[in-house]
């Protein structure tokens, strides 16, 4: 009988309103899943919700104020463990927090933005936006593990239309594999 590989996946991010404590919801559950990984010497892709952390970073200082922490800054440090720990990091994308702003307590989202095509309508500017925020999310792993390849995406939602043009802009920025169409969801 052949031994089943399993493959574990986590989405690294709050809930799709934009609301959740990220120490609550994301640093809380993912040390603990880190923890009992680590100790199996079982590894994990961890799809790292780009446009969330760069709105959390874009306004730490507001939500600093207001949480009493720095939500990317414990984002950060906790990639870096995850990545210390030999566990791989995927770009993930809601497009739904393209632009996002924060207002009075809460962030403000696009719903309307389900897929990257809604925001994006051609294979041009999907290429430059999809380029862009990955080589953000290769800086941020490179600092902490220089021989870190991130090569693997999932988009918000399992919402990757149109399906072929979005993996021909994928494959040309060299990202190896999706795990956003799943057969049967």
């Amino acid at each position: 009988m052949k031994t089943p590989i399993i493959i574990i996946t986590l989405d690294y991010e709050v809930f799709g309103s934009g609301s959740g404590d990220v120490r609550k919801f994301v640093i809380e559950p993912t040390d603990r899943l880190l923890k009992l990984l680590n100790t199996r010497k079982i590894k994990m892709t961890v799809f790292f919700e780009i446009e969330e952390f760069l709105a959390f970073r874009n306004h730490a200082n507001k939500l600093k104020t207001q949480l009493g922490y720095d939500p990317a800054l414990m984002i950060e440090e906790q990639i870096k463990k995850i990545l210390h720990n030999s566990h791989e990091i995927g770009l993930h994308i809601h497009p739904q927090w393209i632009g996002a702003t924060f207002e009075g307590n809460s962030f403000r989202l696009f719903s309307e933005n389900q897929c990257l095509f809604d925001v994006y309508k051609n294979e041009e500017d999907l290429a430059s936006y999809l380029n862009d925020r990955l080589v953000l999310l290769r800086d941020l792993v490179t600092k902490y593990d220089p021989s870190h390849k991130v090569i693997c995406f999932r988009a918000g939602a399992h919402a990757i239309r149109p399906e072929k043009l979005t993996l021909k802009v994928m494959e040309s920025l060299g990202l190896k594999a999706d795990s956003s169409v799943v057969k049967g969801l």
